[in-house]
């Protein structure tokens, strides 16, 4: 598959993909699930001391509620959220 650097080569390879899907050239696939692994393969070349708590919180926790929500009619109630950072920092007005 080809490399893509930065998020504009990854929305052309998926806007090319989605084509293809389109002319049945290739097959359908869970693209959120696709989406987290290729996240989680950026994720873990740039911060190589977390890569494998990170693989494992994944693997565990992430995509198993990711193939539900691709398994469930109408899509899925809640987006898998990455923890970030500024998300898990309590904000400075908040009491402590």
């Amino acid at each position: 598959m080809a490399h893509a650097s930065g998020r504009g080569g990854t929305q052309t390879i998926d806007y090319l993909r989605t084509t293809l899907v389109i002319y049945q050239a290739l097959p359908e696939r869970d693209e959120l699930t696709a989406h987290i692994e290729r996240h989680l393969t950026r994720t873990g070349a740039r911060h190589p001391e977390h890569a494998l708590l990170l693989r494992a919180y994944v693997r565990w926790s992430l995509l198993p509620r990711a193939r539900r929500a691709h398994r469930r009619p109408g899509g899925f109630k809640h987006r898998v959220r990455w923890p970030t950072p500024a998300s898990t920092l309590p904000s400075p007005s908040s009491p402590p």
